[in-house]
């Protein structure tokens, strides 16, 4: 019976986890929830085994074990990045229709304030519209520079997931025996 630590890089956070390999004489291996119950048994040390520990078997079933855990990590690092790229790309969608309504709607009181600068009837209220266009003009312009940041710090927040992406891809995980013993029921 064998117990190590596996250890791996998830997105944005460590796994660390227990694994307990357990293998008969034969090499045969055992179910790791069997191997488990063994902890909960009375024992006791009554001395040396006398066949030597079927390491090969027991690595095979570490490593099998190592597999099916990266494998349960790279799949939660999976659902975690497709539900990080939704709601980026929800947001930038969202960011783009309010854009596109409130310029529209600016655009429109542009024009229309334009219809009325066109028919002042004195430069009283020429200077009036012309103000409220550049102000308007001005109010546009600011908006559609802060849509244009907000949707580049959308695309370095899609980059960064992007990285850590990479990141989870390059990430060997590490298996570590804490200790094996023999057993035996008598």
């Amino acid at each position: 019976l064998e117990v190590a630590l596996f250890r791996a890089e998830g997105v944005g956070r460590r796994e660390e986890a227990l694994m307990v390999s357990a293998v008969d004489d034969a090499g045969e291996a055992l179910d790791p929830e069997v191997a488990e119950t063994f902890f909960r048994l009375d024992a006791e040390v009554v001395g040396a085994p006398d066949t030597p520990c079927p390491e090969q078997a027991l690595g095979a079933v570490r490593e099998e074990q190592r597999k099916a855990h990266h494998q349960r990590l790279a799949d939660r690092d999976l659902v975690f990045i497709n539900e990080e790229e939704e709601k980026l790309s929800r947001r930038v969608d969202d960011l783009a229709t309010l854009r596109d309504r409130e310029i529209r709607d600016l655009t429109k009181q542009i024009n229309e304030l334009r219809k009325l600068s066109k028919a002042a009837r004195s430069l009283e209220e020429k200077r009036t519209t012309m103000e409220a266009i550049r102000r308007a003009e001005t109010d546009r312009s600011d908006r559609q520079r802060r849509f244009h940041e907000e949707a580049l710090q959308a695309e370095l927040e899609r980059e960064r997931l992007m990285q850590q992406v990479e990141v989870a891809l390059e990430v060997t995980p590490v298996t570590e025996r804490l200790f094996v013993f023999r057993w035996s029921l008598l």
